[in-house]
C-alpha cells in the first residue's frame, strides 16, 4: 500500500502549467510516469487529470481518474 500511495506522489510544487510542460515525473516511489497532454487534456501515466492545482496543506494536488500502478 505505501509504495502504491507513494506512486502518486512527485516531490516539489509543480502547478498544471509546469507538469503540461513536463515529460516525466519522478514518484516518491522512485519509478519515472510519462506525462502527455493532447488536446488539452493531460495523462499521467494511464490517468487523465481531472482536477488541478487543489492547495493543500503540503502542496499542491492534481487529482486523477484512476488508480496508478506501480510496476512490480
Amino acid at each position: 500500500l505505501q509504495k502504491v500511495l507513494k506512486h502518486h506522489v512527485v516531490d516539489g510544487k509543480h502547478t498544471a502549467a509546469d507538469v503540461q510542460k513536463m515529460k516525466t515525473a519522478k514518484t516518491l516511489a522512485g519509478d519515472e510516469l510519462t506525462i502527455t497532454v493532447k488536446d488539452g487534456v493531460v495523462m499521467i501515466g494511464p490517468a487523465k487529470v481531472t482536477m488541478a492545482d487543489v492547495e493543500g496543506s503540503n502542496g499542491l494536488i492534481h487529482l486523477v481518474d484512476t488508480v496508478i500502478m506501480p510496476a512490480e
